[in-house]
């Protein structure tokens, strides 16, 4: 019990880390299995270093730890002109760091990889993607 006492921060880390999906109703938004397939980016309007800039600036905007706006993110996504160009941008974002439990570019400990498509989800609200498909409707990503 003394232990546990001098100890309460580690033992408290720990069990946020082992119960994160608990404690905060995180959700896997289900693309981190075939992370390594790229998508077809046949069609695209971008060049390959114009996608790895736009990846970069999403990253950019979605790395803090004050979540994503809606104002810094759509003159981004309007740069995307289809799906084929959101492709190519998904390729150069490849896999990153994210913690869903801090919402931010996280950790090893408390955060995996993601591709693009769940760090948009994850720092998005529904409302907010709702309003970046109406601004861009060309680019179906979360349409049913």
């Amino acid at each position: 019990m003394q232990f546990l006492v001098k100890n309460i921060g580690v033992v408290l880390v720990v069990v946020v880390i082992l119960f994160r999906d608990t404690l905060f109703g995180t959700k896997n938004f289900g693309s981190r299995e075939d992370l390594e397939k790229e998508k077809p980016a046949y069609g695209a309007t971008i060049s390959d270093l114009q996608a790895e800039a736009i990846a970069e600036q999403l990253f950019n905007v979605m790395v803090s730890w004050f979540g994503s706006d809606y104002d810094e993110l759509l003159p981004i996504w309007k740069r995307i002109k289809n799906d084929a160009d959101y492709n190519k941008v998904y390729n150069a974002f490849k896999k990153r760091q994210y913690s869903v439990t801090w919402k931010n570019g996280g950790d090893p400990i408390t955060s995996d990889k993601y591709d693009l498509t769940s760090w948009l989800n994850y720092e998005t609200t529904e409302e907010t993607r709702a309003k970046l498909t109406s601004q861009n409707p060309s680019v179906t990503i979360w349409k049913k």
